[in-house]
């Protein structure tokens, strides 16, 4: 993998993506993120925004725990 891709991986990391954009990455509806309460969220106001890689996190963390 070259530097320049690299950059973007973290960067993509750090990103704080949208409901919509969780639900498409997740291949689920908004209604499913919506009901899921344990997925880490960052609220202010109406504002709803996620961490790609809290959620990840929050994922593996799940499954290894069934």
């Amino acid at each position: 993998m070259n530097p320049s891709s690299n950059t973007m991986l973290d960067e993509e990391e750090k990103e704080l993506i949208t409901q919509a954009e969780l639900a498409q990455r997740l291949r689920v509806t908004k209604r499913t993120i919506q009901k899921d309460k344990q997925i880490p969220r960052i609220e202010w106001g109406r504002n709803v925004r996620y961490s790609w890689r809290e959620v990840m996190e929050h994922l593996r963390n799940r499954k290894q725990s069934q």
